[in-house]
């Protein structure tokens, strides 16, 4: 055999094998989790709270920046100086897109501000939204719903689509269940709850001992006939029962015919089976 001619081949396949092993490193693998993040981005970046390279002075309801030129619209179309299209803020000075004409103190044009008629069925002014085809003020106590929101303190858009104070007792909770007064509530109202006979809240539903039923109310639970308190029940002679978690109650268990009782128990002389003791 001619050596000579194995040895260059030996050689560029070493070197081949070399550059195919840099090329495919555990450090820049998709599995090893250790690439390049400039490539990759990281957890806090560009759609992160602000901070990351859009650089946005606000957030969305979501997190992301928002009001500069070709970001989102802060809540209640709120841009920086600039006019909210379609969602997205348009820099003062600048056409609006797909409505034409330029952006002038919220207005695109001869419409969109305050006063104005809406263009088509949007407003592009912070602080206004379209109502029976006009833009008219909105997000304060007693004014519309800036589209789900609204930007005052101390309210929230209602089911009714009106901003309505919010935090004291019967009033709506506020953003993050906050309340002045009592508890939020798991109807979305603030007031006393999580006692027995009280409505449940919204943060933790009842008291110790009691369980939220399926009436919104705290009561107890555990005994024959009433909720499961979680799965369990008072007595090793009763078992939470029923398909539906939020209608679980506590049975009567072992006997002939019985649900078996937990640990698949059942009396004395009774084995437990799929349709129960027997």
């Amino acid at each position: 055999m001619n050596t000579r001619i194995l040895a260059p081949a030996v050689a560029l396949t070493t070197t081949l094998a070399i550059a195919l092993a840099v090329a495919c490193g555990g450090s820049n693998s998709p599995g090893g989790g250790t690439g390049d993040a400039s490539l990759l981005g990281s957890s806090s970046g560009s759609t992160g709270s602000g901070s990351g390279s859009f650089g946005g002075s606000s957030g969305t309801s979501s997190g992301g920046p928002c009001g500069g030129p070709g970001e989102a619209c802060c809540p209640g179309n709120g841009c920086n100086g600039g006019c909210c299209v379609d969602g997205l803020c348009t820099s003062a000075g600048a056409t609006c897109p797909t409505l034409g004409g330029a952006c002038s103190n919220g207005s695109c044009g001869s419409c969109g501000a305050a006063g104005q008629p809406c263009c088509g069925v949007q407003c592009t002014a912070s602080g206004v939204t379209c109502v029976d085809f006009t833009c008219t003020p909105c997000g304060a106590a007693g004014q519309p719903c800036c589209v789900d929101a609204c930007t005052a303190s101390g309210v929230v858009c209602n089911t009714q689509g009106v901003c309505a104070e919010c935090g004291g007792d019967g009033q709506p909770c506020c953003a993050g269940d906050m309340c002045s007064s009592g508890s939020c509530t798991s109807t979305g109202v603030c007031g006393q709850c999580g006692a027995s006979g009280q409505a449940c809240c919204a943060d933790r539903p009842c008291s110790s001992g009691l369980v939220c039923t399926t009436a919104g109310v705290c009561g107890q639970c555990g005994a024959l006939g009433q909720a499961c308190c979680g799965d369990m029940c008072n007595s090793s002679s009763l078992v939470c029962s029923g398909a539906i978690p939020a209608y679980r109650t506590c049975v009567n268990c072992g006997a002939t015919g019985q649900p078996c009782c937990a640990n698949h128990a059942c009396n004395s002389g009774l084995a437990c089976t799929a349709k129960g003791c027997g």
